[in-house]
């Protein structure tokens, strides 16, 4: 997935990139009046299907919303809210990842006064719309990230706020049709672990990257999920 930057006023628009050249932007996002647009996140499937999504300010709330781009009608879809739960102090923090076949997976954090819990919603096949915004750890993170495994599965990995502060990881299996046992996947030095990076490679290899502050200088460490 990439940035595609952080937008504050009252709307979102994209350009799509034909054979030779840019086509003409087109208004993506879908706004109340006085409504303020954060963390613009876009991914893009292999059929160039595409997913936007961002946090949205609304009436003293900031919720999570998201668009499909539909390569095969040419045009986005309605943009519509994932979190709507009333009252929700939602994060500005979102990602998204799309799989090989089209499915999504928007994931951010919820705080909730006291902290802030990693959130996911998946769109499984297009037409089947969104699913219910769902926990994946009720902790207290920072660094939330997701990227798309097997067709339908998703891993999320995010940074507690334990001390020391580890990383962690947590699978939805779509095999299996729910989520594993969360996972911590930094285990060597007992120090603060931070500015995490999640990827996924061509050929389906995961590497997870961060960095962790030892002797008074930060040192980089990674871990692989085959």
């Amino acid at each position: 997935d990439d940035d595609a930057g952080v937008c504050a006023g009252f709307g979102a628009a994209a350009g799509t990139y034909g054979v030779c050249s840019w086509g003409q932007p087109t208004f993506v996002g879908s706004l109340d009046g006085g409504s303020t647009l954060y963390d613009l996140k876009i991914a893009i499937a292999p059929s160039n299907d595409a997913i936007a999504a961002w946090s949205q300010y609304n009436s003293g709330s900031i919720y999570v919303w998201a668009n499909r781009y539909s390569s095969a009608l040419g045009r986005w879809m309605d943009a519509g809210m994932i979190d709507p739960v009333p009252g929700n102090n939602t994060s500005s923090t979102v990602y998204v990842a799309v799989d090989s076949v089209g499915n999504a997976n928007v994931t951010w954090g919820r705080w909730d006064g006291s902290k802030i819990a990693v959130m996911s919603s998946r769109l499984l096949c297009p037409s089947a719309g969104w699913t219910q915004a769902q926990p994946v750890d009720a902790s207290i993170n920072n660094d939330i990230q997701v990227v798309a495994d097997s067709p339908g599965s998703f891993i999320h990995a995010w940074i507690d706020s334990t001390s020391p502060k580890y990383v962690w990881t947590r699978r939805f299996n779509a095999d299996a049709g729910g989520w594993q046992a969360p996972e911590r996947i930094d285990e060597a030095v007992p120090n603060d672990a931070v500015s995490l990076i999640l990827r996924r490679g061509p050929s389906g290899h995961i590497f997870a990257l961060w960095q962790k502050y030892i002797s008074f200088r930060y040192t980089m460490w990674a871990n692989r999920w085959d």
